[in-house]
Order: C-alpha cells, then sequence, then structure tokens
C-alpha cells in the first residue's frame, strides 16, 4: 500500500510540473506574440528568462523524483 501512495505522489508530481511547464510556455507564447518586431530585444529578454525558469524547474523536478525514488527503494 505505502508503494501505491509512493507512486501516486510520484505522478502527482509530475503531473504538476508538466502543468507549471505548460502553463508557463502558453504566457510566454502570449507575451511573444503581443510585441511587435520593434521590440526583439524585450522578446529576446522574454525567452532567456523563461528558458532559465525551465531549467531550475526541471532541476527542481528531477531532485524531488530522485528523492522520491531514494524513499521507496530504502524501504
Amino acid at each position: 500500500m505505502n508503494v501505491f501512495t509512493d507512486l501516486f505522489t510520484l505522478l502527482a508530481i509530475f503531473l504538476t510540473g508538466a502543468f507549471g511547464c505548460l502553463t508557463l510556455s502558453l504566457i510566454t507564447l502570449g507575451i511573444v506574440r503581443r510585441q511587435k518586431a520593434k521590440d526583439m530585444e524585450r522578446i529576446y529578454y522574454t525567452v532567456i528568462f523563461v528558458s532559465i525558469v525551465f531549467a531550475w524547474g526541471t532541476v527542481a523536478i528531477s531532485a524531488t523524483t530522485l528523492w522520491v525514488v531514494i524513499k521507496i527503494l530504502s524501504r
């Protein structure tokens, strides 16, 4: 029963991360589409910022997943 609870927690973590990444990408797409071609510098900064956020999100999701897997295997 505990293994199923941990796997459900892992699935919830992945779904939350995927939903967060999807939300951020849609927000970024909306920001980029609103800008005109003359504001390319702002678009570049937005893309760089979102890339940094995605990188840190990926690190956080990976670390959390590793923690959950270690917790499952240590039982």
